[in-house]
């Protein structure tokens, strides 16, 4: 099953690279991950991500809006940030959900994933954080300000804001709440269908949440996942 990877979750893949570690490894939790130790630990780590998150958002949004080279610099190193932390648990997340045969990891893995999926849902429709980017992109074609981009600092501002256009930034602000609701309907159908695959007898009891608007509903192992027309 293709999963949907939204910008700031695909900033894991195109722009952190693995480094050699020459310093002795200390002890580490599960996944290499310092301190997840236990269940508990993914929702511990979670709390600490978004309370990170955050931060550098409000450094993005508060820089000044005259940008110059440097100011540039250290939002896109903000945003790559964001990425980061958030890859960090979230991917891990995503591996521990669907392979650990603990089950008290799995559901603790699988709450932490829909928690920071609906974060970068909400991150990737932020109007603010957008507008930065858009600005610094027409600022570099245009050459105001003196502002000039690398190479890849132009490729990472530019990849950036078409995702954010495509995936819905230019919608009103009612359009944005009902699209972070389809994609976390969407993101809970596919939980679903894994565990029912990959598990016979799990979820079987079924039904969706009615207030959610929809209808989840398990044939065989296929999802149906019903949307009101309007």
């Amino acid at each position: 099953l293709q999963l949907l990877r939204p910008p700031f979750l695909k900033r894991c893949i195109r722009y952190h690279q693995f480094t050699a570690i020459s310093a002795p490894i200390k002890s580490l939790g599960l996944f290499s991950i310092d301190r997840l130790v236990t269940p508990a630990d993914f929702s511990h780590l979670s709390d600490e991500v978004v309370i990170k998150i955050g931060k550098l958002r409000q450094k993005i949004i508060s820089t000044n809006s005259s940008l110059d080279d440097k100011n540039v610099k250290e939002l896109l190193l903000c945003l790559d940030a964001i990425s980061n932390e958030l890859c960090k648990i979230v991917d891990a997340a995503e591996f521990c959900r669907n392979v650990h045969d603990d089950i008290e990891f799995k559901e603790s893995a699988e709450n932490v994933f829909h928690k920071l999926s609906h974060i970068i849902n909400e991150l990737n429709a932020d109007e603010d954080v957008y507008q930065k980017l858009k600005y610094i992109s027409e600022s570099d074609r245009n050459n105001a300000s003196g502002l000039r981009l690398s190479a890849e600092e132009r490729l990472f501002v530019n990849d950036l804001k078409r995702e954010f256009e495509s995936d819905g930034v230019h919608l009103s602000e009612e359009g944005k709440a009902v699209a972070i609701v389809l994609k976390g309907r969407l993101l809970r159908a596919e939980s679903l269908f894994m565990r029912t695959i990959s598990g016979p007898g799990e979820d079987q009891e079924g039904g969706g949440d009615p207030s959610s608007g929809g209808e989840e509903v398990l044939v065989g192992t296929a999802v149906l996942l019903l949307l009101p027309i309007s």
